[in-house]
């Protein structure tokens, strides 16, 4: 059960360092997020709590004693009422950092790659403590990475995702390829539910183009939409089998309409905070008025709010592949 949780606010210094001050707040938040960097934010009523220094300090949030995010301080809003502190994950140093040197891979899975250029963003300064964790995605395939093109690791990251490697940060640890954990919701595990139908992205034929010489197209009959033509560049693929599994991903992404499910979930909601990983695929079975959803989705994000009103946990769910 998911229950209702116990949440704590700790300011430490970078990578875990020295705990400078435990928080008693107003308000907490914090998330996690496929594919993307997520925030945590803490409200101060005006006291003598020290004063963060961005990136020097972090923002630590354990529930129920477990360390459930972790990130640099980023932004201070102050005022007569008290503090507002701003963080984001350990991603942020990766939006921070340019690659030391220059790198070739061949026929490498994809993960690996991933893996190498996080392992060398942090090697000039490992003190934010991140630890990258992959398991291989089946997809291999060759990539160059200039340290003259000054581009940051991050950037470098976002074709790989959008081919095959799916990425998420648990507190300290960046996996990426994690195998998904499985769990069901239900109508009476949500509150709130709120259904989007995103139909403008639809395409039933998609076109990659690599580096010059380098493309592939994905199609999917269009008796039942047309014909639907979308073109992605991403110059960083150097080969045509990542190339093929980049129009391939994105054509099972864009086939159908998105449905987008945001709600909270309820304390006897079958799943524990663990489960709650980006990536992870969920049976959802619900009636939102005239819509019924029944089938498998993904789970993109999860927000925690902690504050007067005690502990809300919301998720946001996506569906996956061909209905």
């Amino acid at each position: 059960m998911l229950g209702c949780g116990s949440n704590t606010a700790v300011l430490t210094a970078r990578g875990g360092g020295t705990v400078i001050a435990e928080y008693e707040y107003e308000t907490l938040s914090y998330g996690r997020v496929l594919n993307d960097s997520s925030s945590a934010q803490v409200r101060i009523p005006a006291c003598d709590a020290p004063i963060p220094i961005a990136w020097e300090h972090e923002l630590a949030c354990y529930r129920d004693r477990e360390l459930v995010w972790v990130g640099p301080v980023t932004e201070l809003q102050a005022d007569e009422q008290g503090l507002t502190v701003q963080s984001r994950d350990l991603w942020a140093w990766l939006e921070r950092r340019l690659p030391p040197s220059d790198r070739t891979f061949k026929n490498t899975d994809l993960s690996s790659i991933f893996r190498t250029l996080v392992e060398d963003a942090m090697s000039r300064d490992p003190s934010p403590g991140l630890v990258v964790s992959v398991s291989m995605s089946g997809v291999v395939g060759d990539r160059t990475v200039l340290q003259s093109a000054y581009r940051r690791v991050a950037d470098e990251f976002r074709e790989l995702a959008t081919t095959a490697v799916d990425w998420t940060i648990l507190a300290r640890i960046l996996y990426a390829s994690k195998p998904p954990r499985t769990f069901v919701l239900q109508d009476e595990h949500i509150n709130e539910p709120k259904l989007q139908v995103r139909g403008l992205d639809v395409a039933s034929e998609v076109t990659v183009l690599g580096v010059p010489g380098i493309q592939s197209t994905a199609t999917t009959p269009f008796f039942r939409t047309g014909l639907l033509e979308t073109v992605a560049s991403e110059p960083s693929i150097l080969d045509h089998v990542s190339a093929a599994a980049n129009a391939r991903a994105r054509l099972d992404f864009l086939r159908d309409e998105l449905l987008v499910l945001d709600c909270s979930l309820t304390q006897d909601a079958p799943v524990t905070f663990a489960d709650l990983v980006p990536g992870a695929l969920v049976a959802v079975s619900v009636r939102l008025g005239a819509f019924e959803i029944a089938e498998t989705m993904r789970l993109l994000a999860v927000k925690v709010e902690d504050g007067p009103d005690g502990e809300r946990v919301s998720v946001t769910l996506t569906s996956v592949g061909e209905r």
